[in-house]
């Protein structure tokens, strides 16, 4: 009967398996082990530096990255309503290429809106109000490291 030993096709029965020498173990062993820490080191410096360059903002410009030089501008004003109504916020006075996140917070909880601006400067987000009560409306910009406080304004909902 013949059987494939993972080599070859042998005819006669099974034989004992082949054993590797004891220096041929160590030796795979030792350069797996290696390699292994080999990977693991280029990793730990991988997460070092990219946690040092990512602290460092404004690339190619002298002095200290990381600094948020955004200051407050801009304004918002938002009608009453009620609920299960349709809400409008208008901005104006953004600079062109800003990210805004505008926070709603109601009694609910806070809902976060990204509204589109033209070359204006100007936004309108819609959203659905669902609580009645007062709301708050503040507009941050988000495109540094931290959100930057703009403007704020307020609204009512009436039941």
């Amino acid at each position: 009967m013949t059987y494939w030993d993972g080599e070859r096709w042998l005819d006669q029965g099974a034989s004992t398996p082949r054993t590797t020498s004891r220096a041929r173990r160590v030796f795979d062993h030792s350069w797996k082990a290696l390699l292994e820490g080999a990977l693991v080191s280029l990793m730990v410096v991988g997460l070092i530096a990219g946690t040092a360059f990512a602290g460092k903002g404004n690339a190619g410009t002298s002095g200290g990255g990381g600094k948020t030089t955004t200051t407050a501008h801009g304004s918002c004003t938002a009608d009453d309503t009620t609920v299960n109504a349709q809400y409008t916020i208008q901005g104006s006075g953004f600079k062109p290429g800003e990210l805004l996140n505008v926070w709603v917070k109601d009694s609910g909880g806070t809902q976060t809106l990204f509204p589109p601006f033209d070359a204006n400067g100007q936004f309108s987000a819609t959203s659905w109000a669902s609580w009645a009560g007062a709301y708050s409306v503040t507009v941050y910009n988000n495109g540094g490291r931290r959100l930057v406080w703009l403007t704020s304004c307020s609204f009512s909902v009436a039941p």
